[in-house]
């Protein structure tokens, strides 16, 4: 069985602005081609930015809505068309709604994992597909290459649901560990699936491995 590390994704390895869906919904509204209602580019944003909050009911449930189930409800709903696959829509929404930074030391721990030998790969819970997912990845970590990357989009589970990280592992891999920074989701979830977490923070618990940042998790391999 291959052994691989995981990590988390948003906080953990990329950082990125405050979510501002309207100005996706705009960026994404200049696709469309069939517009029998004429909805407006204002309501459109909007629309979409209602469907969002809906969602977030079920994320407590350990239930995830994606981005493509929402857009699906918009176009039968409004009777709407669009010029470009739905993957791609996804992907414009996702750049116009907020701007990617990598985490400080993000980089160098991945190339010291892999020049160690190690494989790597990431396990999120967002609305975005998984494609779109190991696109961004590879945009922003051009020189890693991420064996298992699942979005709770694609899987419809969140973490901490042990499911989806049985679903990533899929029988033919073992986890080292999960990296993380939420303790609720990453944490517990690693704990859930049996899977040796690391929580990146600045409080102590016993039992479980902290770091303060990154960097300090080289000691560990």
């Amino acid at each position: 069985m291959k052994e691989i590390i995981l990590f988390d994704y948003g906080n953990t390895l990329i950082y990125e602005d405050i979510f501002d869906g309207y100005s996706g919904g705009k960026a994404i509204y200049k696709y469309l081609k069939q517009n029998k209602t004429n909805i407006s580019e204002n309501d459109f944003s909007k629309e979409l930015l209602f469907l969002y909050s809906k969602a977030k009911e079920y994320r407590d449930m350990q239930i995830e809505v994606s981005f493509i189930s929402m857009l699906e409800q918009l176009k039968k709903k409004y009777n709407l068309e669009f010029s470009i696959s739905d993957l791609d829509i996804e992907k414009i929404y996702w750049d116009n709604s907020g701007k990617p930074r990598v985490v400080d030391g993000a980089i160098e721990l991945l190339l010291y994992l892999k020049n160690k030998g190690y494989r790597v790969g990431v396990i999120s819970n967002i609305s975005f597909s998984s494609i779109n997912l190991r696109k961004r990845l590879e945009e922003l970590f051009c020189c890693i290459d991420f064996e298992i990357v699942v979005s709770s989009s694609d899987v419809k589970v969140r973490k901490p649901s042990k499911k989806i990280f049985s679903l990533a592992l899929n029988k033919e891999w073992k986890a080292l560990c999960f990296i993380g920074d939420e303790y609720n989701t990453d944490i517990i979830g690693a704990l859930n699936a049996n899977i040796k977490p690391i929580w990146i923070t600045k409080d102590k618990i016993s039992n479980i491995e902290c770091v303060k940042d990154l960097s300090a998790i080289k000691r560990l391999f």
